[in-house]
């Protein structure tokens, strides 16, 4: 009598028996990062501002406004992404 590799449990391809346990990559887990560097970064710049260090003033700034780039992207490309997927109500 064959049995079913599937039925008997036999994993392959590293695929677990339990999908719905592993871990998944949350891609909307960036976007908090990205808003707290840029908020961290832009306090450390006004910081170093105001106690004249213009060139670490200037290297903070720079990557605070990378970091508000990366985040207001990210944020509206979450959003255009979420509309698509929406359930559209259709009106007759």
């Amino acid at each position: 009598m064959k049995v079913n590799p599937i039925q008997a449990g036999i994993i392959f391809r590293g695929e677990s028996q339990n999908p719905e346990k592993e871990k998944k990559f949350n891609r909307y887990s960036f976007a908090p990062i990205t808003g707290y560097a840029a908020l961290g970064f832009g306090v450390a710049s006004g910081v170093l501002g105001a106690k004249k260090k213009i060139s670490l003033h200037k290297i903070t700034a720079l990557i605070a406004l990378v970091a508000a780039a990366a985040h207001i992207i990210l944020i509206k490309t979450f959003h255009s992404i979420g509309k698509q997927s929406a359930p559209q109500d259709e009106k007759d």
